[in-house]
Formats: C-alpha cells, structure tokens, sequence
C-alpha cells in the first residue's frame, strides 16, 4: 500500500470529534455505504462510452508515452460489466477480445465498488479529515483478503485471485464518493507483475434529469517485475439509459453451435457462398484518417474499385460502401516516429443489403509517407524516409491490415488504395481471429 494513504494527520485526529459531534464515524460509515450502493443499483440502467489513453515506460526513470487510444461503449448488466465498439448494439463480456493487445484493465465502471462496498465483509478504519481537490472529505482505508477478493490479475494464460487494500474519500457535506484507491499484493510470481494499482475519481451528474454517481477518470498502473510500466487513463464520456432499441449480446449465444432462427441461418449461409474464395479487391479510403486524432475502434469507410465476381456474377459491384474499423493504433518513436495502423473491413454495402467479409490486406499505396514493409528477417532503410522504405513486418491478424504510416505526413489521404484478399468460405463462418492482452486485471 503506498506509504500517503497511511499518514494521518494529528490535527484530523483532534477535528474529527467536534465537527461530528455526537454521529460518530461508523455512523457516517454506514450512512454513506447504504448511499453509495444505491447509487451503484442504478448504474445498470445505463450505457456509457468510455475513452482510454494507454501509456508505457520502460524504466521509472523515463517519461510516459502514449501509445494507443480506444473508445468503447460499458455497460453495466446484473454482476458484470460488458463492452462494445462504439455504435455497435452488441455487447460482450471481453474486454480483452475488443482491444486485441496491450495491457487493459475492467470493472472501473462499477464492479471494483462493489467489491469494495458490496456488503461482504470489508474491514473499514477511519483516518481523519482530508480533502480531495478542494472538497473537504472524510478518508477510510479497507483490506480485502484473496479468499474473499474478486480482482483476477491475468498474464498471458496465467491467472491468478489476489488480495487488495486501499482508501476511499467521501464528500463530508453530502456523503458522496469522491475517490477510491487500490493497490494489490501478494501477487503470485508465475503473473512477472509487481504492482497493480488503480485510482478512480468520482462525480455525480445529471442523466434524464436522475442524478447518477459516475466514475470521472480512472487510472490503472501496472510494473511488470522486468521493470516495464503500463498505465491507462480512462474518462467516461456520454451516457444513455439503457432502453429498447439497444441489444445485449452475450458470449454463449455468440458460440457456433449456438441456436438461431432458420431465417438467420439461411440468409448468413446464403451471403458466404456468393463470395468467392480468395478474391482479390482493391479498396480506397472514403476520408482522411488522422492517426493523432484517431482511437481504436473508430470507423473507417472505404470504396470499392473493382466488383468482386463470383465467375462472371458480379456479387458486390464497383463502387460499393466497405465499412470496418480501427483495430490497431500504436504510435513508436524509433527509428523514428510512426504508426502502426490497424485496419478490418468487414461488410459491404450493396442497396440495403449488407454482405459480411473478412478479408486480409495484402498491398497498400504507393503514397508519400507509407512505410513499406518487408518480410526480410532485419529491416532495411533508405537514407531518406520515403515510400519505398522497407520495415519488418510484424504479424498480421487473418481478416485484418496493418498500415505503417511516417507521423510526420500527417493524416492518411482520402483515396489511399489498398489490396485486400477474402478468406475462404470456412474462415469467413468462422470469423476473424483475435489477439490475447496481458496483463488483464478483471
């Protein structure tokens, strides 16, 4: 636990009994968590969109860099917290599936309260007065053992349950949580993570005229035990009540031997045979693409060149709207700086049909500024930075493209063409693959 959250200041000590008079702390103790858990009852009403910047160092001596930035929709449903792309009507309960890679953190949104103040038994103990930026605040500290803990640490395919402790501070005048701190320990050795911390800030606001206590900025920090550092900043952004017109998608029903209507059955059976195996279309952006303003999981559009046919039928004609996503987005300074872009196209729009693809980049340009790349084993470089430099290659997710972009261009142009290939019939049933991230705090 770091060593702030235990000093106490003596004058706290000495104000804490006149200005309570004769409610003690336990009193207000209890007062605030019958507050604080209806304000989280009424959090799975809601679905919010939720912005995260991640950051990593290798050394503690070096400065942050920003590396990724993701926007997703959270929605918090009975126990769980469950995740879409922005725009998407369905809902998983991976976090880790969505982002692909990198270190990511869940249960922000809600989940890490309630195991804080859930009603299980927590050991609280006051500390005194305090105050949290500018708001004077009452501070408690708590310790949840590993038998009765619910934060999973996971790396790679080792996970592991481990105890937490940490503080809170609640508004004095209005009992409203204003912070909540926790830090991990006892990690098991077989995770190579030292220290996982999470600091949360909380503010009330106004939804359909209800007033909702919401987390306000959430940071996680993660030390490997090689002394590489990771941190996430996350905001939580606009927020609707959950109603009709939204789906939830949950991981059993999203199985394939999962039921469906005949209907569905038939039509997705119908579509993936009218696309030919392997085939070969050229794509150009509809609009520029601005990396430094971009987040993962960002639409994209793109137009079809070339009709894709199957024999002489033409299945999606010259023209055609293709629409996907942002699925990588990372930012490397050397040699010098430059995007790695991540890009999956997955339906093409023909009247008011909608045709699913997965289809894997396999050419892109030429255009100033994109980075060639080379399946050589070490990469090579021109003297100047320009199209025909070559870089390593680095893996290439089936269904997906990835763009290596100079940072000094700029935005990627309206018009960049690329060349994409479609899998065969049995990987396009089966969709396209995803990455692990690690670590994955649950």
């Amino acid at each position: 636990m770091q060593t702030a959250l235990l000093r106490i200041p003596a004058l706290a000590a000495i104000l804490c009994s006149s200005t309570f008079g004769f409610e003690d702390s336990e009193e207000i103790l209890q007062r605030f968590l019958k507050r604080v858990r209806t304000d989280l009852d009424r959090l799975p009403n809601l679905v919010c969109t939720q912005e995260v910047e991640r950051f990593r160092r290798s050394t503690s001596e070096q400065p942050w860099k920003k590396w990724d930035t993701f926007k997703l929709e959270v929605a918090a449903i009975g126990d769980q917290e469950l995740y879409a792309r922005v725009g998407e009507r369905s809902f998983s309960k991976s976090l880790a599936e969505l982002v692909g890679r990198g270190t990511i953190g869940s249960g922000q949104f809600a989940n890490l309260a309630r195991q804080v103040f859930g009603g299980h038994a927590v050991k609280f103990e006051y500390k005194g007065e305090t105050e949290q930026e500018g708001t004077p605040a009452l501070e408690y500290t708590f310790d949840v053992p590993a038998d009765r803990s619910g934060y999973k640490l996971r790396a790679g395919t080792a996970e592991a349950v481990v105890a937490f402790q940490g503080a809170f501070r609640i508004a004095r005048s209005t009992l409203d949580l204003l912070a909540l701190e926790v830090q991990t320990y006892d990690i098991p050795d077989k995770l190579g993570i030292a220290e996982a911390d999470t600091a949360i800030t909380y503010a009330r606001v106004s939804i359909d005229n209800a007033e909702v206590l919401l987390p306000r900025v959430a940071m996680l920090t993660i030390l490997a035990t090689d002394g590489v550092a990771d941190m996430n900043r996350s905001r939580v952004g606009a927020c609707r009540q959950y109603g009709t017109e939204s789906t939830l998608k949950f991981d059993n029903l999203d199985r394939p031997d999962a039921k469906s209507s005949p209907a569905s059955a038939e039509e997705a059976a119908a579509a993936v045979a009218e696309l030919p195996d392997r085939a070969l279309f050229d794509l150009a952006l509809e609009a520029p693409l601005h990396p430094s303003a971009a987040a993962l999981g960002d639409a994209i559009a793109a137009k079809l060149l070339n009709p894709i046919k199957d024999g002489n039928v033409v299945v999606v004609p010259q023209g055609a709207r293709v629409t996907g996503r942002i699925v990588r987005l990372e930012k490397h300074d050397r040699p010098f700086p430059v995007y790695e872009i991540g890009l999956e196209f997955t339906a093409a729009t023909v009247g008011e049909r909608v045709i699913t693809l997965v289809a894997t980049m396999v050419d892109a340009g030429p255009e100033k500024g994109l980075i060639r790349q080379s399946r050589r084993l070490e990469p090579t470089f021109t003297r100047q930075r320009g199209a025909r430099m070559d870089i390593l290659v680095r893996e290439v997710q089936q269904g997906q493209g990835i763009l290596t972009w100079d940072a000094k261009r700029g935005a990627l142009p309206a018009g960049l063409k690329m060349r994409w290939r479609l899998a065969d019939s049995m990987t396009r049933q089966a969709g396209p693959a995803t990455g692990s991230a690690q670590p994955a705090p649950k």
